[in-house]
């Protein structure tokens, strides 16, 4: 936390340090390998061609004659906001308890709302894109939940990993059988430990899996390591986070906030979740 506050603290005093701070992860991790022509293809036939209003440099092939910037495929490539910012917010989203508001990102980093909302949900679509497929093992939690009001509802499905904090969610139409156990099959590794409610839709799993069941309804909510207490604490959180911090949020966008939670909850436990969200949006492929 105390590099986090250093970090911010230089950037607010030294614009020019976002750029210097991205330019180097770029340089350091991505373009090393990435730099070749995006049209043929070569690689040393590149000069320092310009500098944009934001300071990034454009390269130019003389091979093929092509202009690409140094941070191309990326977010910060043709954004008319200064990288400076983009790093305060990316950084005032690590530090932040478990998001942020557009409003408040705007008054942190002297834009507008709609200039902040529009950035916060480009790094949104960014984590929902490169979310982690890997398949949950050993103990799975598994429920549903029916979220914000009824005339614009959505039932999310959630699958976790208890001791390793691996999460999935998924919007589904309906909890009967027909739709839970594809989604189950699909993302839980066979045989492995998977614990429920007393849901009937759930009866069929105990095919490919330990099943075991708590009847909530009979009071019984953990018999020895037998519970979804896990799954119930991350669906108090993001209940918290959206009645709190976002009050309302569109049909259209509701995947890249839970994408956005995913990756907080999965890297929580991390050293630095500033670089761990920087390098998903710097790395492309």
């Amino acid at each position: 936390m105390k590099l986090y506050w250093k970090m911010l603290r230089r950037l607010i005093s030294h614009p020019s340090y976002g750029l210097e701070l991205a330019r180097t992860f770029q340089q350091r991790h991505v373009f090393k390998w990435k730099r070749c022509c995006l049209k043929c293809g070569c690689r040393w036939w590149q000069h320092i061609h310009k500098k944009n209003k934001t300071w990034t440099i454009v390269y130019k092939c003389t091979h093929c004659y092509e202009h690409y910037s140094e941070f191309h495929w990326t977010l910060f490539e043709n954004s008319k906001v200064g990288l400076d910012k983009w790093m305060i917010l990316i950084l005032e989203w690590s530090i932040s308890t478990g998001s942020i508001s557009s409003s408040e990102a705007g008054r942190r980093i002297w834009v507008e709302t709609k200039t902040a909302w529009s950035m916060l949900t480009k790094i949104r679509k960014v984590l929902y894109e490169k979310q982690d497929s890997e398949l949950l093992s050993w103990i799975v939690e598994a429920d549903e939940a029916w979220m914000w009001k009824k005339k614009n509802q959505d039932i999310i499905m959630w699958m976790v990993e208890r001791w390793k904090r691996k999460l999935h969610l998924y919007a589904i139409e309906n909890v009967q059988e027909k739709t839970l156990y594809p989604l189950i099959k699909s993302n839980v590794v066979y045989g492995s430990k998977f614990f429920t409610d007393s849901r009937v839709s759930y009866h069929t799993t105990c095919v490919r899996y330990i099943h075991w069941v708590t009847n909530h309804s009979k009071g019984e909510f953990a018999v020895w390591e037998v519970h979804s207490n896990t799954i119930e604490q991350i669906w108090g959180d993001i209940k918290w986070i959206f009645r709190t911090i976002h009050h309302w949020i569109s049909k259209k966008y509701r995947q890249y906030y839970l994408a956005q939670y995913i990756t907080k909850y999965e890297n929580i436990k991390h050293n630095n979740l500033f670089f761990v969200t920087l390098s998903k949006i710097l790395i492309t492929t």
